[in-house]
Order: C-alpha cells, then structure tokens, then sequence
C-alpha cells in the first residue's frame, strides 16, 4: 500500500471532508485519483458527486469533439413494445447524440414529459430486458440477480447488437440520472468494473459448483486422489452433456494439491466469464461508449448497483421480523439484539450495503421481506471471525461477539469490505 494510500484509509474522514468542500479543486490532482481507488476511504455520496462532475466535464469535451450542441430526442414508444421500439429508435444514433435528454411518449397516452414519464419509462424498459421471453439474462439461485443467459446467441446471433445497446441505455440511465431496476450479479458488474473475479463470486451464480470449488480447495491429497478430478467441465448444451477441457489435454491432467488453485481460477474464469464472453464484451462496449472504465471504477461493485437503480428504503423492523434463526441463536441472544441495535444505527448506505451482503442485492422484495425471509446462523470463531454469508439462502453467518461495540465493527468492515472473503481457507 503506498503512503497517499495509508494516509487515504487514516485520515478518510479528512479526506471526505475536503472532497465534499472542494470538489471542483480536486478533480485534476492525481493524488486523489490515487485515493478515490481505495474503497472504504470515500463516502458513496462523495464519489457520486465527484463522478457526476467528471462524467459533465467528459460529455462537454465528446459534445465539442461532435461539433453538436445539446438538443433532446423525442421517443414515442409503445409499453407492450418497448424494448423494440427503444431499440429501433436509439440503436443507430451516434455517442454525442445519445447524451441528448430525452423526451418521451407512451403511444396512445396522453401527458408531457417533464420528467415523471421518463422515470417510468427506464424502469418498464428495465423489466422489458429481464422479461425471460427474450432470453437475454437468467436470474440466478438467488432469484433477485441476473447475469446473461448463456444461450442467447445460440438462439439469436441479433442479441449481440441487444447486449450492447442494453450496456448503452443502462449508461444513459446513469447520464441522465434516472434509475433502473438492474440487479447484476456481482461478477458482472466486476466485469464491467474490470475487477478480477474470485472463485467466491461463484456462491451467487451456482451455489453446487461453489460447493464443489470450495471442496478442491479444502481437500487432503488423498481425497482428490480418489475423487479423480482433472481439467475439464461438463457442461448442458440443450439437454446434451458435453465435455470441455479448460487446458490442452485436460482430461488427462489430475487436480493436486499443487495445481487445484488453477483449477479453481479456470473453473471459475469458464462458468462467470467464457461461456458468456461476446455478451460481456458487448454489454462493456456499449456501456464504455457513454461512460469509460476509467470514470466508472471509481465505485465499488456495491456501489455501481446502488448508482443504477438506487438506494433502497429498508424498513429494519421488518427484517426483524422476517428473520429466522438457527443454531444456539433466538431473538433474546444478546448478539441478535446486538446486531439489530446495529442496523437500526446504520445509514440507508449502509443498511443497503448490509442486504447486498446476505442477500446478493440491494432489492427490497415487493411486499417486503414476509415473501424472501432471512436467516442468521450461529458460527464458530468468536472475536477473531467476521460475520459471512450464503446469497443463494438470504443467510447471515454471524458469531457469538463478546460486546456490541465489537459486533457494529465487524459487521461494518464485512457489508464494506466484503468480508465473505475473508473466511475462505
């Protein structure tokens, strides 16, 4: 970690400080370009504030470059046909055409558009794209996260050109700051941070192959031995099983203990990245068209879900009582009645970031969470251990802390850091 970094994570509230009063300022020093990439040390309201002015500054020098002064583009669509109507309207206009405003229209509905009409027309258009009848995104086992189907283009070749245009309005949304209701899973949207993905990402696309990456990584030599497990991966094609060698002659190379870590990182790499590459490059491309990489990754994977579709209002005595318990934990445990002191404490930020970290996403249920219950497990490891959990059950590992004070630390380091990863082996 280098000294502007140390400095970033002592002083972030310093720092917060004086991005807050001068944010025009600082936006040219590469100091705080430096500090703006260490997660925990700027707030999520600092660094919308900060993207906002730069992503401002990025769109007037496009707009230059264009010779086009702003104008607003007038877009009659039909809510049955929206994704096809949006598509077929917007697909062909150029970058700086696609930072105009928009002014929209529901066909055969009356009313003007001072706002309210696009709100509602980014959200119908959200729904239309996860609408499972045109096959672009499957929701995960968590049923509230979606990443591409990767079957898309076997079915349609077209749905490249859809992928990008949908990375192109999401990043429209962003630019006109309109909320959608978007809920990636979080190694797509590292994919679209350009994060490294981690074989613990997997727990929220396929819980079963999660459990049997973490078996490699946890198993004696004797128990791969047995289990006879080399490089490759059988996957369903349409029905049909077939096998794919994730390295030259991989059928033929065993998984040891001096090679599982590669395994793992190929298995991983397969499942969240190969079998839907030409989705992911094309969702980036057109996203990258409106918003660069190097504008976005400032914000954390959290972060850029709470930017697209926003911060959620979560009502904590109602997760209080949707919330099940098992092992030596009831709701009279002092770390139970701790832990919900500690939530009611929390910001929106941070009560949103703290259902990101057991549910996999920021999204409240529809009716609230009577309908997704959650659940805290009693784990082993006492002060020493953060708290982890399991997306694809809604399940909260927390262990027996010795004192509130001890309990709102760990827990704000775990929804912050992502503390899941830190209790792998």
């Amino acid at each position: 970690m280098s000294a502007i970094q140390q400095f970033g994570m002592i002083h972030s509230q310093l720092v917060n400080y004086i991005i807050q009063h001068n944010t025009s300022m600082i936006i040219p020093h590469s100091i705080f370009q430096t500090v703006l990439r260490i997660p925990s040390c700027i707030s999520f309201n600092n660094k919308r504030v900060l993207f906002k002015r730069m992503l401002i500054h990025h769109i007037q020098q496009q707009m230059q470059q264009s010779g086009r002064g702003m104008n607003s583009i007038h877009l009659s669509v039909s809510r049955k046909r929206i994704l096809q109507d949006t598509f077929s309207a917007l697909g062909g206009k150029s970058v700086s055409e696609m930072y105009n405003r928009l002014s929209i229209e529901f066909k055969n509905e009356k009313g003007v558009d001072a706002g309210g009409l696009s709100r509602e027309f980014f959200i119908s258009l959200s729904n239309s794209i996860f609408d499972q009848n045109y096959a672009l995104f499957v929701p995960c086992q968590n049923r509230t996260t979606f990443q591409p189907d990767p079957r898309s283009l076997i079915m349609d070749q077209n749905n490249v050109q859809i992928f990008s245009f949908v990375g192109r309005i999401i990043a429209k949304a962003i630019c006109d700051e309109m909320l959608m209701d978007v809920h990636f899973t979080k190694s797509f949207f590292k994919h679209i941070l350009g994060i490294p993905l981690q074989f613990q990402d997997m727990e929220g696309v396929d819980h079963q192959m999660y459990n049997s990456l973490l078996w490699v990584m946890q198993a004696t030599s004797e128990q791969l031995e047995q289990a006879e497990t080399t490089f490759e991966i059988n996957m369903d094609y349409f029905g049909q099983m077939r096998s794919i060698e994730l390295v030259p002659n991989g059928k033929n190379i065993p998984v040891t203990i001096a090679n599982r870590a590669a395994y793992v990182q190929l298995m991983t790499e397969s499942r969240m990245s190969n079998d839907i590459k030409q989705q992911i490059q094309a969702f980036k491309r057109g996203f990258y068209q409106l918003i660069p990489l190097r504008l976005i990754s400032i914000f954390d994977v959290n972060e850029l879900e709470l930017l697209i579709s926003g911060l959620p209002d979560i009502d904590v005595e109602d997760m209080k009582k949707n919330t099940m318990y098992e092992g030596t934990y009831t709701e009279e445990s002092n770390v139970i009645k701790w832990f919900w002191k500690a939530a009611e404490s929390f910001s929106q930020e941070e009560r949103a970031r703290l259902v990101q970290f057991i549910t996999g996403s920021s999204k409240v249920p529809v009716g609230g969470f009577i309908h997704d219950r959650l659940k805290i497990c009693h784990i082993s490891g006492g002060d020493r251990r953060l708290p982890s959990a399991h997306t694809c059950f809604k399940q909260l590992d927390l262990p027996n802390y010795s004192t509130y004070e001890i309990l709102r630390e760990k827990l704000l380091f775990a929804i912050n850091e992502g503390g899941e990863e830190f209790n792998i082996v």
